[in-house]
């Protein structure tokens, strides 16, 4: 049986994972996205490379013309403005520091 526990959460979205099972899952705006622990961490660093390009920086702030691929699953994607990648990633961000912290609180 899963326990989830909460990662990160924002008015935009709330990342949770079930440590039993390996899996992390992101809610996003009003779609969800699951991830096994290594596609997340691939998620993470497309997501990383994404919001440092300078290239998507100009972008219009109104315009959804940035995709971000499920690491596993072509057929899923968001389709995001700017702004909502600064969010997203932000969110995703705090969920890894989170995770991060658990792994050494284990170890000790």
């Amino acid at each position: 049986m899963c326990t989830t526990r909460i990662l990160a959460k924002s008015p935009y979205g709330i990342v949770f994972e079930c440590p039993s099972c390996d899996a992390v899952q992101l809610v996003f705006g009003t779609a969800k996205m699951a991830f096994k622990q290594t596609d997340f961490m691939i998620f993470i660093e497309e997501m990383n490379s994404k919001v440092q390009s300078k290239h998507l920086s100009t972008h219009p702030e109104v315009a959804k013309s940035i995709l971000i691929n499920h690491p596993d699953n072509a057929g899923f994607s968001f389709v995001l403005t700017y702004k909502e990648l600064q969010e997203m990633t932000h969110l995703i961000f705090q969920a890894h520091l989170l995770q991060e912290a658990y792994k050494i609180l284990k170890v000790i």
